[in-house]
């Protein structure tokens, strides 16, 4: 008997409710940290799933359209720009060699039409004298006539070379600004809106499931903390438990007082278990649906950490949208310099054309002119043979004029339709508003996720463990109360019929009772010793009930009887089962 009443008190001592305080008080403490980084981190999530929406995701995409419009367009006009430079270039030489070759000739034909005049002028006696000085100076008229129609003309090209000097000057400038300011600064803003992009729409599922999580956990995990305030009552039972085995074991190991009194120890724990279980058990449900979730938790976490791996690269340069604005008003600006230099050209390429006809009317003159002199020459014969020389001098010369002025004209033809095509490809571009307000947003993510970023690599990380190491905590505490609830469910425990009343034995369940601070404890208490003990308060018999192992907790004996009567033996309480 007494090895059997020890071996009890052993395993009331090894009961997990002797560690509630421990687990709780860890578990507690472990919530209240995740609690308090889920709420930091509610609020820098928050503001993440807010520039996440599909809304601000449509106008980053948007955005990158309008960006990517404005980078293609920079290279084409650098494109443009290089290409009309240089063919404009090329056009412009040919030209002016070509007038200066035709002034060349007009002048040689003016020089050659002043030797026929003074050698027709030693030719007056001939027959043909008088005619052949007509004309001599009928060719030198129309020479003279045609050097000015050439003067007139290199004029006018020398206003279209300038006027090409200046839109030349003007591309140039254009193309270096947008090759080495602009193109730099929009590719990076592409970059970034790219990379923006990319983000807003990797982070969005994950942004919003963690931030309902977090406010979850906010809210789930003071409901725990609340279940688990049981633990408080348990600490105070398992405290009262401990004084009661250290009274029993101020009386013998095998007096029937030490198994009383064990008994009684045995049967407030499994009280104190089954209803700390139950609030345990509620904790833990709730505390394991949080748990459920970390690995759903631990993904989200990754893809927002890879989502946003890329941010160093976030950055506008401090570009903001009026100045792109005005940078895409320049690129399209100076149209109204370059269509007052056109007009220019254009006035000036119909006086080439006005004087240039009046030179083929000058040249077919001077061809006809010189052959009639010719003619007039053979009638003379070998007299008039160097007038004749002249004369075919004359027509030699001239007759290349209209070969000039074909290939000036086709280069002057050509430039102009470049410098058309030019125009129009710079002037009559869409001209729309830009709407890249959506750089702005730039600085705003960065704050945010600068903000976000750390946390989820540690406070994050913090939440998870903490959850992690509760619900493990807290479901082996419940499993082991639940396997002691099951075992002592299983005992069957014998009490004495009776005992003498003794003054100690009477002294120490008084002193035991005044130690209760739940009325459980002191009901319980009264009712297993109304038998034993005088001092036990008189409690009205509870019905008996069964718990779910089919198990009688405790049928509360008889009222104790009157002092008088304290030695009569009290009804066989050998098969009550507890």
């Amino acid at each position: 008997m007494a090895a059997s009443v020890q071996t009890e008190h052993n395993a009331i001592l090894r009961s997990p409710l002797f560690r509630l305080e421990t687990v709780f008080s860890r578990v507690t403490d472990n919530l209240f940290l995740a609690s308090e980084k889920a709420t930091q981190l509610k609020g820098a999530m928050g503001d993440l799933v807010e520039i996440t929406n599909p809304h601000q995701i449509e106008k980053v995409a948007q955005g990158r359209q309008n960006i990517s419009a404005l980078a293609m367009m920079i290279e084409d006009r650098i494109n443009q720009s290089s290409g009309f430079m240089t063919e404009i270039g090329r056009k412009r030489q040919m030209m002016n060699a070509e007038i200066k070759d035709l002034a060349q000739n007009i002048h040689s034909a003016g020089i050659v039409s002043l030797n026929a005049r003074i050698i027709a002028q030693g030719h007056r006696t001939l027959k043909q004298g008088e005619q052949l000085v007509r004309l001599a100076e009928n060719i030198s008229g129309i020479t003279d006539n045609a050097s000015n129609q050439v003067a007139e003309m290199l004029k006018a090209t020398e206003t279209i070379t300038k006027s090409l000097q200046k839109l030349l000057v003007f591309a140039e400038d254009q193309s270096l600004n947008l090759a080495d300011t602009m193109r730099p600064e929009v590719q990076t803003l592409e970059h970034a809106l790219k990379t923006l992009s990319h983000a807003l729409e990797a982070s969005h599922d994950a942004a919003e499931w963690m931030n309902d999580y977090y406010r979850k956990a906010e809210s789930e995990v003071m409901t725990i903390i609340q279940a688990l305030q049981v633990g408080d009552r348990a600490r105070q039972r398992a405290e009262h438990i401990q004084q009661i085995l250290h009274e029993a074991q101020s009386f013998p190991a095998n007096s029937n007082e030490n198994q009383l009194l064990t008994a009684l120890a045995d049967i407030q724990m499994e009280q104190a278990v089954k209803e700390t279980l139950t609030d345990a058990e509620k904790a833990m449900h709730v505390l394991s649906g949080l748990a459920a979730g970390l690995d759903k938790y631990a993904q989200s976490n990754a893809a927002l950490r890879r989502a946003f791996a890329d941010r160093h690269e976030l950055s506008n340069n401090d570009i903001r949208p009026d100045t792109l604005r005005q940078q895409k008003k320049q690129i399209l600006g100076g149209c109204e310099e370059t269509r007052a230099l056109f007009d220019a050209i254009r006035d000036s390429d119909e006086s080439l054309q006005e004087h240039s006809r009046n030179l083929n009317n000058s040249a077919f003159q001077m061809q006809l002119a010189s052959l009639n002199t010719i003619i007039a020459c053979a009638r003379e014969g070998r007299a008039a043979a160097d007038m004749i020389v002249i004369s075919q001098q004359v027509n030699s010369v001239v007759s290349t004029v209209p070969e000039i002025y074909v290939t000036f004209s086709e280069a002057l033809e050509s430039t102009k339709e470049h410098l058309q095509s030019y125009l129009s490809q710079n002037c009559d571009a869409d001209d729309s508003v830009m709407d890249v307000d959506v750089i702005q947003m730039i600085p705003e993510v960065l704050a945010v996720i600068t903000d976000l970023m750390p946390k989820l690599a540690s406070d994050s990380e913090q939440v998870a463990r903490a959850i992690e190491a509760s619900d493990r905590m807290l479901c082996d505490l419940v499993n082991d109360l639940s396997a002691n609830d099951r075992a002592s469910s299983n005992i069957r425990r014998q009490f004495p019929a009776s005992l003498s009343i003794e003054p100690r034995f009477e002294r120490v369940a008084g002193r035991i009772r005044k130690l209760y601070t739940m009325q459980a404890e002191r009901d319980l208490h009264d009712g297993l010793l109304a038998n034993y003990v005088t001092s036990a308060a008189p409690a009205a018999a509870p019905k008996a009930e069964k718990s779910a192992s089919n198990f009688d907790m405790f049928d509360a004996p008889a009222a104790a009887p009157a002092p008088a009567a304290a030695k009569a033996e009290g009804p066989d309480l050998t098969d009550i089962l507890f």
